[in-house]
């Protein structure tokens, strides 16, 4: 039997008219009596940060600059790119790269972030698994957006629809080298 409160073990247990020791308390620093270790690990409690191109976690300094750099192979190679971003699920840049900079890219992001949400619970509750990839067609743009893993995602801004094959090839290619850097 423990006793929740340190206070109650320094009182007296009587049974049938003995007086018997009350066993120690788990919460009391003296529990040498209840057979206890006598120090027990700390649990650290860390605040969680929100991802960007400074605190990657494991992703070394020297491959940050790479994030960067691919960003920018992908707008060469896609003719009508408009731009183009490593985002955290919560709708957060880690890294971009424009090529209009008319893009509010940072507003895309952050509701394509709050689809990627309603679409992952929708498949999962359909019971269809988890969503891998999604196209958005507007009128001036489309916005396709590829799972990184369950915390990051690709998203990609094309102008028009005669190079949607390629920016989507691209955007397999490179979620997939960046499944490795963002592990």
């Amino acid at each position: 039997m423990y006793i929740k409160s340190c206070w109650r073990e320094t009182l007296p247990m009587k049974k049938a008219g003995k007086v018997l020791k009350r066993p120690f308390s788990p919460f009391c620093s003296n529990r040498e009596g209840a057979g206890l270790p006598k120090k027990v690990p700390e649990l650290t409690i860390r605040k969680r940060r929100r991802p960007n191109a400074s605190n990657l976690g494991s992703i070394p300094s020297g491959k940050k600059m790479n994030l960067k750099e691919n960003l920018k192979k992908i707008s060469e190679k896609v003719d009508d790119l408009r731009g183009i971003a490593i985002a955290a699920a919560d709708g957060i840049i880690v890294e971009e790269h424009r090529v209009d900079s008319s893009l509010d890219l940072t507003s895309i992001v952050a509701e394509c972030g709050a689809l990627w949400k309603s679409a992952e619970k929708a498949s999962q509750s359909v019971e269809l698994g988890a969503s891998e990839e999604m196209t958005i067609v507007t009128e001036r743009a489309i916005i396709l957006v590829k799972k990184i893993n369950p915390e990051y995602f690709l998203l990609l801004v094309v102008a028009s629809e005669k190079n949607f094959g390629k920016g989507r090839f691209l955007l397999r290619m490179e979620a997939a080298t960046l499944v490795e850097e963002l592990s």
